[in-house]
């Protein structure tokens, strides 16, 4: 009886020597800061840190470190955050780590709390698992990493403890930064998120600081007292100089801000085309030709295309004569005008947004000379007091 028990048990245990014990291999993809505010990046090592520490401490479960991760995706030219979202991607990387399941993690920091995402995928069968949790201590991490065990194992396991109670971002960085301006305008007010700060200095090469601004997201905003600014276009409307900035902790930032004067920019706007030419009297046949281009898009954000084909010629006996010839999208116009000798001829011709200016001149001692402008007649050049 004895000898047939030792012989049942050395079979036994001969058994379960010889049964493979099943090891799940998972590979832990990055953990992306979807918040985009860099004084949350440090979170991304605490949640990296822990769930490992969790998970490799499992038995039956086998961690891929991450420098024989980091190599395969180089040799393969693959993105490590992309990568659970492309599944043919995703299986030929874990084919050749040998592993099962990859593992990628998101978080949004809420202020007082961090919601993290986990999204876990199956190699083989493209199968995803997503879970989603939101707290602020080490024990969010310690739940998601249970979540992940049960998933993967079908086991419950109880990692979460009073212990683990400790905030997770108690270490955000709130180290005060700096924002240096230079401007060349003088005495024009300053405004960082709306709050007057002062004025400017006026001399572009001494820069003015402001210290001790809180890591974020921050506005400055210039006042150029209603005369400098920006002009946004097609619809010319006229607004302060302003830029956004995100400043991070204990950065001195620099910005170099130049708002124009509207009258100038306006001025730029407005006119499309100017020529002025003197004629040669020694020349009795003297003729002037040019050609314009003209393309701009309106205030509707109407793309304007125009054409001219300008003409002229002198004669000490008949004057000066001008031809002209508009095309304005796709549409012609003809235009003449005539000035005697001793005799200043001028006219405008108006079409649709576009206004040729036109003046001939052959008034004192037979001086020829003919001039023009094209200039948009949708703006005028003092609309921003308006």
């Amino acid at each position: 009886m004895k000898k047939s028990l030792i012989i049942t048990m050395l079979l036994l245990i001969t058994f379960f020597a010889a049964a493979e014990t099943k090891t799940l291999r998972l590979a832990m993809l990055d953990v992306e800061n979807l918040s985009m505010d860099p004084r949350a990046d440090y979170i991304e090592g605490i949640i990296r840190g822990l769930l490992l520490f969790d998970l490799s401490g499992v038995e039956g479960i086998e961690m891929v470190d991450r420098v024989s991760l980091e190599k395969i995706l180089k040799e393969q030219e693959l993105q490590l955050g992309s990568l659970v979202n492309q599944s043919e991607n995703a299986a030929k990387v874990g084919k050749i780590l040998g592993a099962q399941y990859l593992i990628k993690g998101e978080y949004v920091f809420l202020g007082d709390e961090v919601m993290v995402n986990i999204h876990i995928l199956n190699v083989e069968s493209s199968k995803l698992h997503a879970l989603s949790s939101r707290g602020r201590t080490e024990n969010l991490i310690h739940g998601l990493a249970e979540d992940i065990i049960e998933i993967l194992t079908g086991n419950k396991v109880a990692l979460k403890a009073p212990e683990h109670e400790r905030s997770i971002i108690s270490l955000k960085d709130e180290k005060p930064g700096s924002l240096t301006l230079h401007c060349y305008m003088v005495k024009a007010e300053v405004y960082i998120d709306e709050v007057f700060k002062g004025f400017t200095l006026g001399d572009e090469a001494k820069p003015q600081v402001f210290e001790n601004l809180k890591p974020g997201k921050h506005t400055i905003r210039i006042y150029g007292w209603g005369e400098y600014g920006v002009i946004k276009e097609p619809e010319i409307s006229f607004h302060d100089w302003t830029n956004d900035f995100d400043l991070k902790p204990g950065e001195n930032l620099v910005l170099r801000a130049k708002p124009k004067n509207y009258a100038f920019m306006l001025y730029d706007l407005i006119q499309k085309a100017s020529v002025s030419y003197r004629f040669d009297i020694s020349k009795s046949d003297d003729v002037y030709n040019k050609q314009e281009k003209i393309e701009f898009t309106d205030r509707e954000g109407k793309a304007v295309k125009a054409e001219l084909n300008f003409q002229a010629s002198w004669s000490a006996e008949k004057g000066i004569s001008a031809s002209v010839e508009f095309v304005y999208n796709s549409k012609k116009h003809d235009f003449s005008l005539a000035a005697k000798p001793e005799e200043k001829a001028e006219e405008d011709f108006v079409v649709e947004k576009l206004t040729l200016q036109l003046e001939l001149d052959f008034q004192y001692d037979y001086r020829a000379e003919i001039s023009y402008r094209i200039i948009r007649n949708d703006l005028q050049s003092d609309m921003w007091r308006k």
